[in-house]
């Protein structure tokens, strides 16, 4: 403000430099100076003079301050433009931070999203790992208790097997035995007759020897027939092989019975002859 006076009154005085009349103060201090008055006419040229001069001077001013107020003007329309455009750039600003903020906000909702899957999937394959787990054990108990039953099922079968034999060879023992027993009953009045009529000492105790010998043979071949336990593997070939056995041993009972007889027949015969 205070160079804008000063460039007012500098402007005033160089208006009046440039004027050709002499300034107010000088014409009127100018006949005290010669010492003579002006005319009226003179006068009225130096009032019109200064008059002009005041008017060129406030037109000056005014002049100077419409140049100052479009200035202002101006200066105001420029800081009202910067204030605009500071106030766009701030707007500009807010807009690209409010857009960064919500692609940011975005974003972390997709990568929680994304977690979430992830931990979902993660849970999930754990739970079917963990139900993968539960049904192999399941599995795995069931097989190992299919493989109990069936071993507690082998073990009764071979029991029952194992008593059926024990059964069947005692019950074919016993139907030895009562074969055995039979053949020497039916022999006994042989043997009898053949005492009787006075079979020498030496054949009789040459036959019974052979008897005695022949009944401890079988009882043997029994007593190691009862001893020997079947194996699993070889059940069926020894059962067979044991039928067989007791077949052999009673047609050798039978065929040495009736040799026997044969001979107490033909010792009577020939007794008798004599």
């Amino acid at each position: 403000m205070k160079n804008k006076v000063i460039g007012i009154i500098f402007a005033t005085l160089l208006a009046a430099c440039a004027s050709d009349e002499p300034p107010p103060g000088d014409f009127e201090q100018e006949p005290a100076k010669t010492g003579k008055s002006l005319s009226p006419a003179d006068q009225s040229a130096v009032k019109a003079a200064a008059d002009e001069a005041a008017k060129n001077v406030a037109a000056e001013a005014a002049r100077l301050q419409a140049q100052q107020a479009a200035e202002l003007e101006k200066s105001r329309l420029a800081e009202i433009r910067v204030a605009e455009e500071k106030a766009e750039a701030e707007a500009k600003r807010e807009e690209a931070q409010a857009a960064a903020d919500e692609l940011a906000a975005e974003n972390d909702a997709r990568a929680r999203e994304q977690a979430s899957a992830r931990e979902a999937t993660a849970k999930q394959a754990e739970e079917e790992a963990a139900l993968l787990k539960s049904r192999a054990n399941a599995q795995e108990k069931s097989r190992m208790q299919a493989a109990r039953e069936k071993a507690a099922r082998e073990e009764a079968d071979a029991a029952a097997r194992r008593e059926a034999e024990n059964a069947a060879r005692a019950t074919r023992e016993q139907r030895a035995e009562a074969a055995l027993e039979t053949e020497v009953a039916n022999a006994a009045p042989v043997d009898a007759a053949v005492n009787s009529a006075g079979m020498p000492a030496q054949e009789k105790s040459s036959g019974d020897a052979q008897a005695e010998s022949a009944v401890a043979n079988i009882e043997d071949a029994l007593d190691k027939a009862s001893d020997v336990a079947p194996i699993p593997e070889q059940k069926a070939a020894r059962k067979f092989n044991w039928q067989w056995l007791w077949v052999v041993l009673l047609v050798v009972a039978v065929g040495w019975l009736w040799k026997k007889r044969k001979s107490n027949q033909k010792n009577d015969n020939s007794t008798a002859d004599v």
